[in-house]
């Protein structure tokens, strides 16, 4: 058992979690093809940005896949322990590319706000509606993935889960700058969207560098005192009485 992994685990994914995996990787990659092209005759960043997400959608999935295909092989030479560890490290790449992004966005939302062009509303609108059920369907594949009930265990597939679910609410974001440009011709409302998505980005991201960096620290699960831990076991006649001498001043001491 891992300190730190709280209710994360890192396993590696069974053949039918890389199914569900796969076929949400294969979603993603076409409908972000098609975006682009939507975003660059819209000209509209929230669509451009959107679909920067999903590129590290489909980047964060796949290393997925990769990692999980690593996680399984059974130590060898130098790596007494397997590589079961480099999910974690999928997951600590996946919180860092969110950061990344979000920054370079941010600095082009701001200037966009500044001098706004012209965006097509109505196709902003539509792609961004197409874009809200492509990432349902894709997070239902990755849930499934995960266990079926709700966000992934693995912190390594919850990486992924993060990234789209993040790209869910972006989506969101954009189909309301749509509807506000179709209704009111305020171009800024697109680079307001990016800046949306960008808070979006830098929250999720920084959850995925922080739960990781706590596993490879060791540290105690989240919202766990180990001082409290060791205080109630040392309140147990009994558990006291199975432990020696040295093991019940450690106990003591929290």
């Amino acid at each position: 058992m891992v300190a730190g992994s709280d209710r994360h685990t890192h396993g590696p994914a069974p053949g039918n979690d890389a199914r569900w995996l796969s076929a949400a990787l294969a979603l993603i990659l076409a409908f972000m093809a098609g975006e682009v092209v939507a975003g660059l005759a819209a000209h509209s960043l929230a669509l451009i940005s959107d679909a920067a997400h999903m590129l590290t959608d489909a980047a964060s999935i796949g290393l997925v896949l990769i990692t999980a295909r690593l996680a399984a092989r059974p130590p060898a030479g130098g790596y007494t322990y397997g590589l079961k560890r480099a999910e974690i490290l999928s997951a600590q790449a996946n919180g860092i590319t969110l950061v990344l992004l979000a920054a370079w966005l941010g600095y082009t939302a701001i200037r966009h706000l500044v001098t706004p062009p012209e965006v097509a509303g109505g196709t902003v609108l539509a792609v961004a509606l197409a874009g809200v059920a492509v990432n349902l369907a894709a997070t239902l594949m990755i849930s499934r993935a995960g266990g079926g009930r709700g966000a992934p265990r693995s912190l390594n597939v919850a990486g992924a889960f993060q990234h789209i679910v993040t790209d869910l609410y972006a989506f969101a974001a954009t189909a309301v700058a749509g509807v506000v440009i179709l209704l009111t011709g305020f171009n800024r409302a697109d680079a307001i969207a990016t800046l949306v998505v960008v808070v979006l980005m830098l929250y999720a991201g920084a959850g995925l560098i922080r739960d990781s960096g706590r596993i490879f620290l060791e540290a105690a699960p989240a919202g766990l005192d180990p001082a409290a831990v060791g205080a109630t076991m040392a309140s147990r006649p009994r558990f006291m009485r199975s432990m020696n001498p040295r093991s019940f001043a450690a106990v003591r001491r929290g």
